[in-house]
């Protein structure tokens, strides 16, 4: 079965739930690209060691392959990630870590690690040094990165040296606030464009596209502050990548698959919320809706009840974890009392949508 979605997600409690409730037939059709974060902080793990990050992921990931890569949040990261972040001989920290990963994770595939001033020879190195663990690896090129020139130019020359030993290149636009500008679109598909046309003729792996639009915050621009607050906003993943598509059909460009960051907005806030109310978002492919209640006057329950009363709801086919605790939450005591559980649901909910296809 072909792989047709390929999501950013980050290795946090919320995002591994998520990941770890996808069904069978899902997992058949994903290759998730994993930002690895620290691990959770406990009475045994005061340096969040991420080894038991991994000892996690080989509990969760089902599919066939997987594409690691780190998080840049510093809120999320610590000094074993900021080691393999070090470029030093060529990323060497990185390249040891790796090769134990691929010892726990055969099907493994690592980011090329790059900074704006890496030199080829730098990357040539890191990528003789990875391949020779993992057989392959992916480069994820940030399109909205500043001073990507050098680095962009770079990316050619290795994909041009070693076009074998590249399994997914991965144009990252990152969040994009609403409906993307015309400007915006035009860069897009002239980045992809002209970087196709260094490496079309010779590589044959994967191109993929991933942008988000889910917002930091969904309600933020809400006026007045009410007992409850139903709602939904527009969501715009899936036309963006649509649009995208289209446009390069005209350059013979007919290979672009989809990723996203999972309906989650890919920054993260370090401010810790300690007085939110309770919501629940029910994401379609090309709307969230959210209901919003204070627990005072029902919650969860009832934030849940009022998703299931949605004509989008009742009449929407898909079979998934997320969908089973919205509805469970409306019957019965919801499964989670917190946002983190929240997330989960509707990331979850979500992947599996875009795992039947984009429609």
């Amino acid at each position: 079965m072909s792989i047709n979605y390929f999501p950013i997600i980050k290795t946090t409690i919320a995002e591994m739930r998520a990941l770890k409730n996808l069904n069978t037939d899902a997992w058949q059709k994903i290759t998730p690209i994993l930002e690895l974060t620290k691990s959770r902080k406990g009475k045994n793990n005061q340096d969040s060691n991420v080894y038991k990050k991994i000892d996690e992921l080989c509990q969760v990931i089902k599919s066939r392959e997987l594409i690691l890569d780190l998080t840049t949040i510093d809120a999320l990261s610590n000094e074993q990630i900021e080691s393999f972040q070090d470029d030093t001989n060529a990323f060497n920290n990185w390249c040891n870590f790796i090769d134990y990963v691929n010892s726990r994770l055969s099907g493994v595939v690592p980011v090329l690690l790059a900074y704006p001033d890496s030199t080829l020879t730098e990357l040539l190195m890191q990528l003789e040094c990875l391949s020779k663990k993992t057989g392959k690896v992916a480069i994820r090129i940030p399109m909205f990165e500043e001073g990507l020139g050098n680095l962009f130019n770079n990316f050619v020359s290795v994909i041009k040296s070693k076009p074998d030993l590249i399994h997914s290149i991965i144009f990252d636009a990152s969040y994009i606030n609403k409906e993307i500008g015309q400007k915006s679109f035009k860069y897009i598909i002239d980045f992809i464009n002209y970087f196709h046309s260094q490496v079309g003729g010779i590589y044959a792996g994967n191109f993929i596209f991933c942008s988000e639009h889910y917002p930091a915050n969904i309600t933020e621009y809400l006026k007045k502050e009410q007992d409850q607050y139903n709602n939904s906003v527009d969501f715009f993943n899936v036309d963006l990548y649509k649009k995208v598509k289209s446009s390069l059909l005209a350059f013979n460009i007919n290979n672009i698959m989809y990723g996203d960051y999972g309906c989650i907005h890919p920054f993260r806030n370090d401010v810790k919320a300690y007085n939110w109310i309770p919501r629940i978002d029910y994401p379609t492919t090309y709307k969230i809706h959210f209901s919003k209640v204070r627990r005072d006057v029902g919650g969860y329950s009832q934030c849940a009840k009022n998703i299931v009363k949605l004509s989008e709801f009742q009449n929407d086919t898909l079979k998934c974890w997320g969908m089973e605790q919205i509805v469970n939450a409306s019957r019965t005591k919801p499964g989670g009392l917190n946002p983190s559980y929240w997330i989960s649901v509707r990331s979850n909910i979500h992947m599996t949508r875009m795992t039947h296809g984009i429609k």
